[in-house]
């Protein structure tokens, strides 16, 4: 480790992958830049600003190496904690709500999340992430820069990001059912009653009285007192619900 040969970019070996060893270190690989292990930040920061190093090799006072170091790292000891070049864009959250019964949601939020986010149930044993599940049931990889939507209730999914055949992003709208109307559904039931009973009341059943052959008009009230008096011959009459009367309507 201590015999360092060069300083090898990985974009120039990529370059040069098909060309033998001896090209690679002739053409691609630079000199290393040496420097010692004491030597100021903002000293050796002005040093490789002027010499256009992005990179070098610190050595102990045996020569032997200790390590590399790069102008991010200067920076980050002369200015602060920096965030990496690579890592500085902003991530978006996987799920994030919008309003109340909508969503954007990328591709790859696992289904799991989705379905904890959203309060319903899905397919996790089937599915890894959202996107895979959208696609499924879609049933074709549309092209990469298109839109579609998709309904799989309780859910309208609208795709609007396509890159390298996979989702990037979604808007997702929760369709909850509409609450029953508990007020009308008892006016409802108000009617029927009161519709009911109107029809009972115009329901009567006649016998004729064993005693004296007269009659005998039955109507909802005297059914369920069970005891009648005919008007004939002023005898009671006891009433069994299972007689076989004639119904008749009474104006």
């Amino acid at each position: 480790i201590d015999d360092v040969v060069g300083v090898l970019n990985i974009k120039d070996f990529f370059r040069l992958r098909n060309a033998d060893r001896d090209t690679i270190i002739r053409e691609a690989v630079k000199q290393a830049y040496f420097v010692p292990e004491g030597i100021h930040a903002d000293v050796l920061f002005r040093q490789m600003k002027d010499t256009k190093q992005h990179f070098a090799v610190v050595l102990d006072e045996y020569g032997g190496m200790m390590g590399i170091v790069t102008m991010n790292d200067l920076l980050q000891q002369l200015v602060g904690d920096l965030a990496d070049m690579e890592t500085a864009e902003q991530v978006e959250p996987e799920i994030e709500q919008i309003d109340e019964n909508t969503w954007e949601i990328q591709g790859i939020a696992p289904l799991g999340d989705v379905a904890e986010a959203l309060g319903i149930e899905l397919p996790v044993e089937k599915y890894d992430t959202f996107g895979g599940y959208v696609f499924s049931n879609y049933g074709i990889v549309p092209e990469d820069g298109t839109e579609f939507e998709l309904e799989l209730e309780p859910l309208h999914i609208k795709v609007t990001e396509i890159r390298d055949h996979r989702i990037e992003k979604m808007t997702v709208v929760l369709t909850l059912p509409e609450p029953e109307d508990d007020d009308d559904d008892e006016d409802d039931d108000d009617e029927d009653e009161e519709e009911f009973e109107g029809e009972i009341q115009f329901i009567h059943y006649e016998l004729d009285c064993p005693e004296c052959g007269g009659a005998v008009v039955l109507d909802e009230e005297t059914i369920q007192q069970g005891v009648i008096t005919c008007p004939h011959c002023n005898k009671k009459l006891e009433i069994d619900l299972g007689f076989e009367g004639e119904e008749v309507e009474q104006e």
